[in-house]
């Protein structure tokens, strides 16, 4: 998998930590560290420690700035492969810095991963979110919203109370709420991601596995976890209309993830020809830069009033996979 530009990151027990909080902080650590690389595999060591902390007033900086709200959600459309019309958007953070100017994701969550402040991340995420979801419901707008989760958030154990209770307090529909975790996510504890995982479709949230074909996930885990969806990796995506093997791979994953009751989404549709030849083998939905870039509320109101591809999933449409009983 590490041809198909896959990170991974290890520590080890007792070598590195005997904490299982700190191993992860520091398995986190070596793989964002690979991932700078361009990809492979990195021991973590006392470089790679350093690497990650080399400027520490930035990890304040990010605290502060979560709780000053300087961050904003930009939202990527997700369109019906059937219809050609918007079933939902990825919320995606940015970092409004008061001096370095608008951060990407890439320039802050590695740092939220490896300090620990990924879950204040994500409860904010999650709050700004919700509560955005419940005014699009207010005028009519029905989207669907997804939130990526880290492998910190299936191990709290208040998270999903806490998700309870922003449901509660911001009045969102759970059914328009969509989880995204990564196949190394989900797989690094099976066990614990089937019990967090079932706990999130009691609360009638949708599971989606992101970035799927880069991992190691077994389909025999796959059969029994509670994913409603798979979300096929843009490496294979941004190729397979010239690369034979990706669109086999990519077709090979549709009919499986069919056969499986899934459904799926493509992400990183740059093209008309990389829609069409997905149209063609039946994936359900897509993102990318073809369809729309990721973009803050007012903009995409916009987009959704005059781009062609704008138009809302009517009453009788499918917009959300079906939750598995």
């Amino acid at each position: 998998s590490v041809g198909y530009g896959a990170s991974l990151g290890i520590a080890c027990c007792p070598e590195h930590s005997e904490d299982q909080n700190s191993l992860l902080q520091k398995a986190d650590a070596a793989m964002y560290a690979a991932k700078h690389r361009g990809g492979g595999y990195v021991i973590y060591n006392s470089h790679v420690g350093r690497e990650v902390q080399r400027d520490p007033a930035f990890k304040h900086e990010l605290r502060d700035g979560i709780e000053r709200n300087e961050l904003v959600l930009h939202y990527q459309p997700i369109v019906s492969l059937t219809t050609a019309c918007v079933v939902g958007v990825e919320a995606l953070a940015r970092w409004q810095h008061p001096t370095r100017g608008q951060l990407g994701p890439d320039e802050f969550i590695p740092l939220a991963e490896a300090s620990g402040l990924i879950r204040p991340l994500t409860s904010w995420v999650l709050g700004v979110a919700l509560r955005q979801s419940a005014t699009w419901q207010a005028k009519g707008i029905n989207l669907r919203v997804c939130i990526n989760l880290s492998t910190r958030n299936l191990l709290d154990a208040n998270f999903v109370g806490h998700i309870a209770e922003l449901l509660d307090i911001t009045g969102a529909a759970p059914q328009s709420l969509v989880f995204e975790l990564t196949e190394s996510t989900v797989m690094a504890d099976p066990l614990r991601s089937m019990e967090m995982l079932t706990k999130f479709t009691s609360l009638g949230i949708s599971v989606t596995m992101d970035d799927f074909g880069t991992g190691y996930s077994s389909l025999s885990y796959l059969k029994r976890l509670p994913v409603h969806e798979l979300k096929i990796d843009k490496s294979f995506i941004g190729d397979m209309a010239l690369d034979s093997i990706d669109a086999t791979i990519v077709a090979s994953t549709i009919e499986l993830a069919h056969n499986l009751g899934l459904t799926v989404i493509a992400e990183g549709v740059e093209n008309s020809k990389t829609w069409g030849m997905l149209a063609e083998m039946g994936c359900d939905t897509a993102q990318g830069f073809y369809m729309c870039d990721p973009l803050p509320v007012r903009d995409l109101e916009q987009w959704l009033a005059n781009s062609k591809w704008g138009r809302l999933a009517g009453p009788g449409e499918k917009t959300t996979p079906e939750l598995s009983s």
